[in-house]
């Protein structure tokens, strides 16, 4: 406050100051300097008062009404939320064989997010973590995948989204001779074409890489074609035909070492086919085909002997001995030959050999091509694999007779394609199948047969041979159009569960006869469903499962159904464009009349011809079709108003690889890239809709993850860009796959 100082004379009488023209000047600055001080603005703000004797002071110098008791409003709140995020990929309880997976999702909050972890693994993004992806390393059997975040101001979630994921481990390629480690749970068996040495978790839950090219060290397996366990050494002794040697491999390193080739003394091991281990006489015993011998290899010495062969021993020769097992109490050997179409017993003393099993010893059904063996002593029996009716045999060891123990009409299950070696433990046997690459289950009290490790991912019934996709994204839902089974399914890609919607058991109205596409209408809560069995176009109600007509046959060949492969809806819902790979046409349906008009064909419009047109999509802004024309190799862009066409991708347009034998197309989420399933490539292409180049992001030299055993059948994509394409698993078993396709990994969503 501004001080006014005035000295006075303390003589001066009191009356005289006060009628001076000096004290009226004095009393009128003081009362100024009074009045400005009362109202100087506190810090800027509101203004202070002064407090008079008894008055209580103002405890809110932001009040601008020091009168007004009511409180004031209260400053804006402190942000202690952590920023929130979704995964999109991996789907929860999804299946892979791959040691790593592609993680990608979402985040949000209202301040800046600084980071999102996977796992412990720092997220890539290049828009503020709107969109993150990491790659997340897997272990075998069930994986965790957590999401953690963390804003500008500290904010964190550690725990802000969850899914899982189970790694299978290691596929199989070219399966063939196994052996089984029952106190460790383990069945062992070689690929040939891999290269490896794989160890299986019988309870289903894991393969992993024992030994290969990029595992352990030493010399390479090339071909190996059977196994023996020395549990004693913790190795295993296998025998490679390309290499024509014997060789240890340490079950901890994966190391190798040859323990008998050319290099060692006695008969050259030239065609090699089994293997046995005979821990009594520290030796293996090897069937060699061009050999016609069984020879004996010296575990401490790599040398070999042959103790039955053309000059050993009598009885019938061995023309083509694909498998062997040791009869340890009988002193014998027990020898498939594929050739003599028998089951040989071979005395270790003599070599002598005798059969027996085959078309004039043991009684059942003939043995034709017989190829693995194991014993099954318990029972009296040796099993054996059988690969011209791909069923296994029951071979009673007192006669020879013969039973199917699985395959055929025997036992449930996946059924064998080309069952080779195989190994007994009590009421279960396990049996490397090279055409279904995986190793098969078989209870050997009723012969049904799974998968190890067990593939299957969600509930419900198999899925057979998908004819169409659509992704139904407000039901969390994939319907899946089952042409084996004439039905449509709903996949819940977040379970794997498989939900029968319609069939000849669920559901009223006309029965599917030949359903070949379809599309999700959400505005409706139906399905559209193109049949040209019946040349009609189906409603389907997803909550009754009954089936109504939306167009039927015109009764003419003008927009019939045929083979009407491809199907896309408008935006609009007002109409659906149908190709038809028989008929080489484009046909529009408009779903309230059901009238039919051909959108393109040879007659309507001009351009590139349609030829074996399979699927159809609609682009973004809706005024043209994409269509994949299967027989020339093309994707063609067609003007719905005149139906002209033009190429976009194929032949002299664009570059990259082929679209050969085309089975599904969908748009990206942008509408500047297709993507189209390849069954001739087993991959799925990208192309670039304004150039026409073409990539491949997906298959077996592109991202990692389980491929179907045979070709892709469907494609379908959701909101999240993630593409989902059916096909069958390593059992044969229908299966839905998805990609993300930026990295291109693939998962097994429901089997």
């Amino acid at each position: 406050m501004l001080m006014l100082m005035i000295r006075i004379h303390p003589r001066t009488p009191l009356g005289t100051l006060l009628g001076s023209p000096l004290s009226i000047i004095v009393l009128l600055l003081t009362a100024l300097m009074l009045l400005g001080a009362c109202s100087q603005t506190v810090d800027g703000g509101g203004s202070s008062s002064v407090s008079g004797v008894g008055d209580s002071p103002d405890t809110d110098p932001g009040d601008d009404d020091p009168g007004d008791d009511e409180p004031d409003e209260p400053d804006d709140p402190v942000d202690t939320d952590a920023p929130l995020a979704a995964i999109s990929f991996p789907l929860g309880n999804a299946l892979t064989d791959a040691s790593s997976v592609s993680v990608v999702g979402t985040a949000s909050d209202t301040n800046s997010i600084s980071s999102v972890e996977i796992n412990g693994v720092q997220a890539a993004s290049g828009d503020g973590f709107s969109t993150w992806s990491a790659v997340v390393s897997l272990s075998l059997g069930a994986n965790r995948i957590v999401v953690a975040t963390r804003d500008e101001f500290g904010n964190a979630d550690a725990n802000a989204a969850e899914t899982s994921i189970l790694n299978a481990g290691s596929g199989l390629r070219d399966p063939d001779g196994v052996d089984i480690d029952v106190s460790e749970n383990l069945v062992y068996v070689v690929d040939r074409n891999l290269g490896s040495l794989v160890a299986i978790d019988l309870d289903g839950r894991f393969r992993r890489v024992v030994s290969d090219a990029e595992t352990g060290a030493g010399v390479p397996l090339d071909k190996p074609v059977d196994v023996a366990l020395d549990l004693d050494r913790n190795r295993a002794l296998v025998i490679d035909k390309d290499l024509e040697a014997l060789v240890e491999i340490d079950l901890a390193s994966g190391d190798r070492v040859v323990l008998s080739d050319e290099e060692n003394s006695g008969p050259e091991l030239r065609d090699p086919t089994a293997l046995v281990y005979d821990a009594r006489f520290d030796r293996v015993l090897v069937t060699d085909k061009r050999e016609s011998a069984l020879i004996s290899i010296d575990l401490a010495s790599g040398d070999r002997r042959i103790i039955s062969g053309r000059q050993n021993g009598f009885g019938p020769r061995l023309n083509d001995p694909l498998g062997i097992v040791l009869d340890a109490e009988r002193f014998r050997v027990l020898v498939t030959d594929s050739r003599l179409e028998a089951v040989l017993a071979i005395d270790l003393f003599f070599g002598i050999r005798t059969i027996l099993s085959d078309e004039d010893t043991g009684s059942g059904p003939e043995m034709k091509k017989p190829r693995g063996i194991t014993l099954d002593r318990p029972n009296g029996r040796v099993l054996v694999t059988e690969t011209d009716t791909n069923v296994v045999f029951a071979i009673d060891l007192a006669d020879g007779d013969r039973t199917i123990l699985s395959g055929g009409s025997v036992g449930s299950g996946p059924g064998f394609g080309r069952p080779r070696g195989l190994v007994v433990d009590g009421n279960r046997a396990f049996v490397a199948d090279t055409n279904l690459e995986t190793m098969i289950r078989v209870d050997v009290g009723s012969g049904n047969r799974s998968v190890v490790p067990d593939a299957r991912v969600g509930e419900g019934n198999d899925l057979g041979l998908a004819a169409g996709l659509s992704v139904a994204a407000d039901r969390d839902q994939v319907l899946l159009l089952d042409a084996t089974h004439l039905a449509l399914v709903a996949v819940e890609p977040s379970t794997g569960q498989r939900l029968l919607v319609s069939d000849t058991t669920q559901g009223s109205g006309v029965d599917f006869l030949e359903p070949s596409s379809v599309v999700y209408q959400a505005s409706l809560s139906r399905a559209l469903v193109a049949d040209g069995g019946l040349d009609r176009l189906l409603a389907v109600a997803l909550g009754s499962g009954n089936r109504s007509t939306v167009s039927a046959s015109v009764g003419s060949s003008l927009g019939e159904f045929i083979v009407p492969s491809g199907m896309a809806l408008d935006g609009a819902g007002q109409f659906v464009l149908i190709s038809d790979e028989t008929s080489d046409s484009l046909i529009e349906v408009d779903l309230g009349s059901g009238a039919r008009r051909i959108a393109s064909d040879e007659a309507t419009g001009s351009g590139a011809a349609l030829d074996s047109p399979v699927a159809v999509v609609l682009d973004v802004g809706g005024t043209r079709a994409i269509v994949a024309n299967r027989g020339d190799e093309n994707l063609l862009s067609i003007d719905l108003t005149t139906g002209a066409r033009d190429v976009l991708s194929g032949g002299s347009v664009g570059s990259g690889l082929r679209l050969r034998s085309m089975v599904g197309l969908v748009l990206d989420r942008s509408g500047d890239r297709a993507f189209v399933a390849s069954e001739s490539n087993e991959i799925v292409i990208a192309v670039d809709l304004d150039n026409g180049d073409r990539s491949e992001i997906s298959g077996r030299d592109v991202g990692s993850g389980p491929l179907p055993i045979n070709d892709p059948t469907a494609l379908a994509i959701d909101e999240n860009g993630i593409l989902f394409f059916t096909g069958e698993g390593e059992d044969g078993i229908g299966a839905l796959f998805a990609v993300e396709p930026q990295s291109g990994d693939r998962i097994v969503v429901s089997h």
